[in-house]
Order: C-alpha cells, then structure tokens, then sequence
C-alpha cells in the first residue's frame, strides 16, 4: 500500500502503521533495524528528529523506501476529495 506523507511529522504514524500492520512490536522493529527501541519510539512519536541514517535502517527493515515524485496540486487533491477518489 503507497502512503503519500504530506509532511516529515507524516513520517511516524505512518512507521507505526506498517510496523504494527507486520505485526511487530518496536522492539522486534529496533532488533531488525539495528537500532535502540527509544529510537523506535521517538521517530513513531515524533519527539526526536531522525537522522536519514535512523530512517533508512527502519525503513528497509519495514521493507519500505522513499519514492520522490511531485507533490500533488491543491486543486487535484481538492477534487480527488470531492470526487471520493484516492490520490
């Protein structure tokens, strides 16, 4: 499933989202990782910045990257709303 993230503070609640949806708890995430459960939990919480290192360790241990494309226009994601389309 594609995630479009608006904003980095998208970035956590959409970690969480795919880690809890794998049926992970953030200690399993931290393990594959390699890295602590608070940081886990910062980045799912946003209470820290994450590093482009932090990431990309849970990002790929999530099975997931990071796809640049142009962000959508006001106007298309107003339509796509009205038209009860997903963007």
């Amino acid at each position: 499933m594609d995630r479009y993230l608006a904003t980095w503070s998208d970035l956590g609640p959409a970690v969480r989202d795919y880690r809890t949806g794998a049926g992970l708890t953030q200690n399993d995430l931290a393990r594959r990782a390699g890295v602590s459960r608070a940081s886990v939990n910062a980045m799912e919480n946003g209470t820290a910045n994450p590093s482009g290192a932090l990431i990309d360790k849970v990002l790929r241990a999530l099975g997931l990257g990071i796809v640049l494309s142009p962000r959508p226009s006001a106007d298309a994601t107003m339509l796509s709303e009205i038209l009860g389309e997903d963007s």
